[in-house]
């Protein structure tokens, strides 16, 4: 009997790997494609952009990705129970808070791999014009010191936030949880996702 427990026990964990290969792979091949999709378009825009647009593009682009980390971070450390209350209670956003928190880990790689790499893939292409128009400026200081100096910053900003938010997003998941469902809840009523749906349920009594 013992045998068969373990043996039961072994199946389940390589179908958990198996299934955890599978969301690996398609994690990162949608994070591929989106970052090709992005980067080679925004790389021939900010070509011909001033340092002004560079900057203000690399500072949205680490500001999302911090937004971003925030709701990954608070997804993993959220509870379920509270917003089965508020679900209970029909509160706006709450069914959606507990489809994010029932799918952490999806929500998390989503937020956290495939949006953080594609705003480090901006951040990347960004960079390019803003060592080139401060080496221009200033002709005397070598450009891989500029460039060390830019990409130094960028580096300071993107993980000194992302490490500044982790304390804040655990303490408030549930307020950062409910904020985030209410978004989803009424971006789903709105006239083209409202009528997307009530196709999607026709179809489905059928």
């Amino acid at each position: 009997m013992a045998k068969g427990k373990g043996k039961r026990r072994g199946g389940g964990n390589n179908r958990r790997s198996q299934s955890g290969w599978r969301d690996g792979l398609s994690i990162g091949t949608i994070a591929l494609i989106i970052a090709m999709a992005v980067g080679g378009p925004l790389g021939g825009i900010v070509e011909n952009v001033g340092i002004g647009t560079a900057v203000l593009i690399l500072a949205a682009s680490i500001v999302v990705a911090i937004v971003f980390d925030i709701v990954a971070v608070a997804a993993t450390a959220g509870e379920e129970a509270p917003f089965n209350a508020m679900a209970a209670d029909k509160v706006p956003g709450a069914r959606d808070a507990v489809a994010i928190v029932r799918n952490a880990g999806k929500v998390s790689s989503i937020c956290s791999d495939i949006v953080g790499d594609i705003c480090g893939t901006i951040s990347g292409v960004a960079a390019a014009p803003i060592i080139l128009d401060i080496s221009r400026m200033y002709p005397e200081v070598p450009t891989s010191v500029v460039s060390m100096v830019v990409l130094g910053m960028i580096a300071f900003f993107t993980i000194g936030g992302k490490a500044a938010e982790k304390a804040f997003s655990i303490r408030a998941s549930t307020s950062i949880i409910l904020f985030v469902g209410r978004i989803i809840y009424y971006i789903k009523r709105l006239p083209l996702f409202a009528r997307n749906s009530s196709q999607r349920s026709s179809r489905r009594s059928r």
